[in-house]
C-alpha cells in the first residue's frame, strides 16, 4: 500500500523564505473519493481476498445477530458479539454455533 499525503508541504510554504527557490505551481486539489483509503485498499485486493473479506463480513453480521437474539434483543450484547466477530470471526462464529445459533439463553432458577 503506497502512502500518498493529502497535502504537499513543499507547495504549502507561505512565501520565499531566506533565499529559497521560487515556489512551484500549486497542484490541483484531489477529490475526496480519491483520498478514500478503504476504496484504495479494496481495489488492490485479489479475488480470493475479496471473497474472504465478504465471508468475514457475513460472519460479523451473523454473530452480531446471535448476540442480539440470545440475550433477549439486547443491542449492547449484539455490539459486543460484533466486536468479537471483528477481532476473531471464526472462533466467535464457532461459539455462536455451539451455544445454539440465535436461541435465547435459558434462565436458571
Amino acid at each position: 500500500m503506497n502512502y500518498e499525503p493529502w497535502i504537499n508541504p513543499t507547495l504549502q510554504l507561505p512565501g520565499p523564505a531566506l533565499g529559497a527557490a521560487p515556489r512551484a505551481p500549486r497542484s490541483a486539489a484531489r477529490k475526496l473519493q480519491d483520498a478514500d483509503p478503504i476504496r484504495k485498499a479494496v481495489s488492490n485486493l485479489g479475488p480470493t481476498q475479496r471473497i474472504m473479506l465478504a465471508v468475514h463480513g457475513v460472519i460479523l453480521v451473523a454473530v452480531a445477530y446471535h448476540g442480539y437474539r440470545r440475550n433477549k434483543n439486547s443491542v449492547p450484547w449484539g455490539l459486543g458479539w460484533a466486536v468479537g466477530g471483528l477481532v476473531c470471526p471464526t472462533v466467535t462464529m464457532a461459539f455462536a454455533l455451539t451455544q445454539g445459533y440465535a436461541k435465547s439463553q435459558k434462565q436458571e432458577g
